[in-house]
């Protein structure tokens, strides 16, 4: 495994895709920056970190033609890796929600953003950036956000957080590991699966819902009105909420 270790970028996902078309890289090589200028999260939307505080890494996957179950699969299986290593540190209180944001005590305390780039042969690589809040303190202008910090009122090592990472990613995105597994531990651990919540549609109306499941094309399977409905990333989100 190539470790390149930056103090700062514009985005760890944007040199590792420079890096991509200008040399071979070999798989799982890892770039991590202490501050991004432009970081990137799902949606379209920024990823915000305090400069030096939190993990802003982006790993370079060769293929992944070994997913049976569609390229989804890799998302299933980034966030389960990204979930094992927050659950390590906060036991019972961390869950995955859809698409792959990780959460702690109903706060978001990390995020995946995945780039799929087709090569000339057809098949694909992939660059799985990820932002984990760790010793992050002041989210004044993300009240939804959270860190490893607050929740332990602690500060902890990055360094050992990166590498407890990097293990379970590399467990996790191996080839010989059960894909079905892989989706049942996603799904058993999805964040307000089986609970009354409240969904904001692309249109603008506020609904409720309960969360049923994911299929293998990575949409949402929710029950609205005693009928279940498939919405993909950006027909549907899940509006911050306490248990109703």
């Amino acid at each position: 495994m190539r470790i390149v270790k930056l103090d700062a970028i514009n985005s760890t996902n944007d040199f590792l895709k420079e890096m991509a078309r200008n040399q071979p890289v070999e798989n799982f090589t890892v770039v991590t920056a202490e501050k991004q200028t432009h970081g990137k999260g799902q949606r379209g939307t920024s990823w915000m970190s305090d400069s030096g505080k939190n993990l802003t890494v982006s790993i370079f996957i060769n293929e992944t033609d070994h997913f049976s179950h569609g390229i989804f699969t890799l998302n299933v299986a980034v966030a389960l890796a990204i979930f094992k290593t927050v659950q390590s540190v906060i036991p019972n209180k961390t869950a995955i929600k859809w698409p792959n944001d990780i959460m702690a005590d109903d706060k978001k305390v990390a995020g995946i953003l995945i780039e799929n780039l087709l090569r000339s042969d057809g098949k694909f690589t992939s660059i799985i950036g990820i932002g984990l809040n760790v010793n992050q303190t002041d989210f004044e202008e993300l009240p939804t956000a959270t860190s490893l910090s607050i929740l332990l009122n602690s500060d902890l090592d990055k360094d050992y957080i990166l590498e407890q990472l990097l293990n379970n990613l590399q467990q996790t995105l191996h080839p010989s590991n059960e894909q079905n597994r892989i989706w049942e531990n996603y799904r058993t651990n999805l964040y307000r699966k089986d609970v009354r919540s409240m969904f904001e549609l692309n249109d603008g109306r506020i609904v409720a819902g309960i969360i049923e499941d994911v299929d293998f094309h990575g949409r949402l399977v929710v029950k609205l009105n005693d009928a279940l409905e498939y919405f993909s990333v950006k027909e549907l989100k899940l509006v911050p909420q306490r248990k109703i």
